[in-house]
């Protein structure tokens, strides 16, 4: 019992590193990223088309992130 409360703080602490390491460090990089050049707006039918991706949950499966390839 009297390891309890340095177990649970060391698990806080874990859990804290990890969420700085996994989520703000990567996002503080990017934060300030220039779009890629020669990217244009969606067209019309191009945006209907992403509308519907998301309506349909297709996202949850199928990422649209960019690859190297």
């Amino acid at each position: 019992m009297n390891r309890l409360i340095p177990i649970f703080v060391g698990a806080i602490a874990i859990l804290a590193f990890a969420t700085l390491m996994l989520v703000v460090v990567p996002g503080a990089q990017i934060r300030d990223q220039a779009p890629a050049p020669g990217l244009a707006d969606y067209t019309p039918q191009q945006l209907a088309g992403r509308q519907q991706y998301i309506n349909q949950g297709c996202v949850y499966c199928h990422s649209q992130q960019p690859r190297a390839a």
